[in-house]
This record gives C-alpha cells, structure tokens and sequence, in this order.
C-alpha cells in the first residue's frame, strides 16, 4: 500500500509525464518544431562521433545522451511517423541549402 506521500508523488510524475508527451506531440506535429528537433539532434552529436581524445569527449558525450533520450522518448511516444518525416525533411533542406552554397 502507498504512503499518501508516494501517490502524491506519483500523481506529480504522471501529470509532467503527460504534459511533456503532449508538448513532444505538439513540437512533431509542425514543419518548423520537426526542423528543431533535428538541429538539437545535429547540436547534441546524435549522428556522429563524439570521441575527440581529450575532456571534449565527456561533454559530447553528456550533450549526444541528451539527444538520445529525447530521440528515445519520441519513440517510446509513438512518434516513429513524425520522427522519419522529420529526418526526410531534415536531408531535403539540407541538400537544399548545399545546393545554394555551391551556387556562390
């Protein structure tokens, strides 16, 4: 049996745990919160080595399990569709943006 305590403080959680799922969903569910989401991917090292050989690496390290648990978050969600969308939409406007870069 719970303390009073206890369900108080599993209320609490259950209520910031819906309140973060139902922000997450409102960023995914627009072009410009799914472009964030992949600039915080590419800030947080996500995609890419983090190993520098040197004290760099421990706070890539810290930045890329940030990202991952938000990238593991959108996931556990539900959110599979809106995360591959997003990534589509993250290589096209890339591929984009190298386009104008070679155009100068």
């Amino acid at each position: 049996m719970m303390t009073k305590e206890e369900r108080r403080a599993r209320r609490e959680t259950e209520m910031v745990n819906r309140l973060d799922r139902d922000a997450l969903q409102d960023v995914l569910q627009t072009r410009s919160g799914r472009w964030f989401i992949m600039r915080l991917f590419d800030s947080c090292h996500v995609f890419e080595r983090t190993m520098t050989g040197n004290s760099w690496t421990y706070f890539n390290e810290g930045a890329r399990d940030m990202g991952l648990q938000l990238r593991g978050r959108i996931i556990r969600d539900g959110h599979v569709d809106a995360l591959q969308l997003a990534e589509r939409e993250y290589v096209e406007k890339i591929a984009e943006l190298q386009k104008l870069r070679k155009e100068d």
